[in-house]
């Protein structure tokens, strides 16, 4: 969801518990060697790994790093157009942290609708499968750092983490894709697709660092079967997004167990189109809440997926499973919006909507209490603490606090694992 101020998780939680197992799809296991030079030196590049993983540029612009589009976008204001536009076309004296410069990218505002809620005024764009499929990339969020390295095993990148396995995927697609009429470009595809066993079910997957929760459609549950899974309902304001857990998800040699999915009937639709495009029945993003777990290796070249789990225990940022049933943003004007409600919570009984402002938490109200501060106090919390916030259903007005009611919540696992 990658909502401001998601509840974070306490570092003794685990969203996603990974183990690597025997074969199960032929992945090969590496034993990191040293290896010769490369032709090219290797490229650091700082991120952060706020829900999806983002990169800066010199002028403060962010640009997501995704491999489910296939086509690199940059926005008209960073591109030094006025007004809505779209173009393919070479931006001049454009490139993020030395990349992209040179490229033909596609300029416009029109976005993938999935984008477009992470949309904010420094959004600058999305490096996307074209561009990102130049050289073999690592991205190591314990690090936060993204790492080309022409060497593809990316061994001298690989500390505090498992025996990294090497699994084989199939890039392919390629044609036409138009974000409304009229408004249409050509790419060559790059789409990374990887077998994965769900459950005992052989799936084909799109590797997609853009989305932040694995998801799947309602063909795929159709198919899995829903009984007896945990379900959890957050509303947006805008939409509501459903979650479960998979029993299991193996990709190659790697096992992720209670694997969080984001349940999206209206990604039928899209993994249809993206089914007929490669040739292969898509079910499934392999997304960031699963990915996070590891040092992820990507060359497209050699189309060949790297997965390193880590083997320390930290802290998660895509975490909003255990939650006290409210998501913030940060604080305006005296308030703390709301922006997502757990279905069943005491918030959502109450009455606490999306666009409510919260005033207070224990007492401590937002000018009193910084939203980094915020965020610790309701990250440290345990499963079972309460606290009591107040709420209004209006925002502030000039600073005056209009009426506002107090409601105590409790922190709970609205997603247990099976």
């Amino acid at each position: 969801m990658g909502v401001a101020g998601a509840d974070q998780r306490a570092s003794d939680v685990r969203l996603v518990r990974a183990v690597v197992v025997g074969a199960m799809l032929g992945g090969v296991l590496l034993g990191c060697e040293p290896q010769a030079a490369t032709a090219a030196e290797p490229k650091t590049v700082a991120y952060t790994h706020s829900g999806v993983p983002w990169i800066f540029d010199e002028t403060g612009h962010q640009y997501l790093i995704d491999t489910g589009t296939p086509r690199t976008f940059v926005t008209p204001h960073v591109a030094g157009v006025d007004g809505d536009t779209f173009a393919v076309q070479t931006v001049e004296q454009w490139d993020v942290r030395g990349l992209g410069g040179g490229r033909e990218v596609v300029v416009t505002y029109d976005l993938p609708p999935a984008v477009i809620p992470m949309v904010g005024p420094s959004f600058g764009g999305i490096l996307a499968a074209d561009l990102l499929a130049e050289r073999p990339f690592v991205l190591d969020p314990l690090r936060s750092r993204l790492v080309f390295d022409d060497d593809g095993d990316f061994c001298d990148w690989l500390t505090q983490t498992e025996p990294p396995v090497q699994v084989p995927v199939q890039v392919g697609g390629g044609g036409t894709a138009c974000m409304r009429p009229q408004r249409c470009f050509e790419h060559d595809g790059m789409r990374m697709l990887v077998d994965v066993v769900v459950e005992g079910t052989p799936v084909v997957a799109l590797v997609d660092t853009g989305s932040t929760f694995t998801s799947l459609g309602s063909g795929l549950q159709e198919r899995l079967g829903g009984d007896g899974r945990p379900t959890m309902t957050v509303s947006r304001g805008w939409d509501t997004w459903k979650f479960s857990r998979l029993r299991t998800l193996s990709i190659a040699d790697v096992l992720v167990e209670d694997a969080p999915v984001r349940i999206n009937p209206d990604l039928d639709a899209a993994l249809a189109r993206l089914s007929v495009e490669t040739g292969q029945r898509v079910e499934l993003l392999l997304g960031h809440s699963v990915l996070l777990q590891f040092a992820v290796g990507i060359d497209y070249g050699r189309e060949r997926l790297t997965l390193a789990r880590y083997v320390d225990d930290r802290p998660l940022e895509t975490e909003m499973f255990e939650s006290f049933g409210v998501w913030l943003a940060s604080a305006d004007q005296g308030c703390w919006p709301v922006v997502a409600v757990a279905h069943g919570t005491e918030a959502h009984r109450s009455g606490i909507d999306v666009g409510d402002c919260l005033l207070s938490i224990d007492g401590r109200t937002a000018e009193q209490m910084t939203d980094v501060e915020r965020d610790i106090a309701l990250g440290s919390a345990r499963i079972e603490d309460s606290l009591t916030v107040t709420v209004s259903d209006e925002p502030t007005d000039g600073g005056r606090k209009l009426p506002a009611r107090a409601v105590r919540l409790t922190k709970r696992d609205l997603l247990p694992r099976q």
